[in-house]
């Protein structure tokens, strides 16, 4: 948690050079889980988010407008936070990537499918099935050979021990 103090007096992390803010006037925090809040610390002028006075301590967004006294706070600059239109071409740049990576994942899976799901025209030993429609020729196979030879008894006994 990072909490920033803002006021006219020179203890503060923020000084604000402003008659109508208070000594210490009030404390942005930026908590652990990613979020944000201000808290009005009994300021006479009060504080201010998007035109509407705080009391206490309340959650501040990004793109919220902060006012004291009669200054409008450029609260996310001083947390090293882009502004709006940043913030609008990041997504902008991220849904285009999001995007190109599923159409590439589809492709690949697509090429994948194409390519195991194809029919194979090979005998397991390597020689050629004819087509359908023609006859074999001499020296070619009558048919296919078993991949597989299975026992032809297994016995009950072998099963259990």
């Amino acid at each position: 948690m990072r909490v920033i103090t803002i006021g006219r007096a020179p203890q503060n992390d923020i000084v604000i050079n402003d008659p109508r803010v208070g000594r210490s006037h009030l404390q942005i925090i930026e908590h652990d889980n990613g979020r944000f809040s201000i808290v009005d610390l009994n300021s006479t002028n009060g504080t201010y988010v998007n035109g509407q006075r705080i009391r206490g301590e309340e959650i501040l967004m990004l793109g919220d407008t902060v006012t004291l006294g009669n200054t409008e706070l450029p609260w996310m600059e001083y947390l090293c936070l882009p502004d709006e239109q940043e913030m609008e071409a990041v997504e902008k740049k991220t849904s285009g990537l999001i995007w190109s990576v599923i159409a590439g994942i589809l492709v690949l899976i697509i090429a994948l499918a194409i390519h195991f799901l194809k029919p194979s025209n090979k005998y397991s030993d390597g020689g050629y099935i004819p087509a359908p429609g023609t006859s074999n020729l001499p020296g070619q196979r009558e048919h296919a050979k078993a991949v597989f030879e299975l026992p032809s008894t297994i016995s009950f006994q072998e099963c259990i021990s």
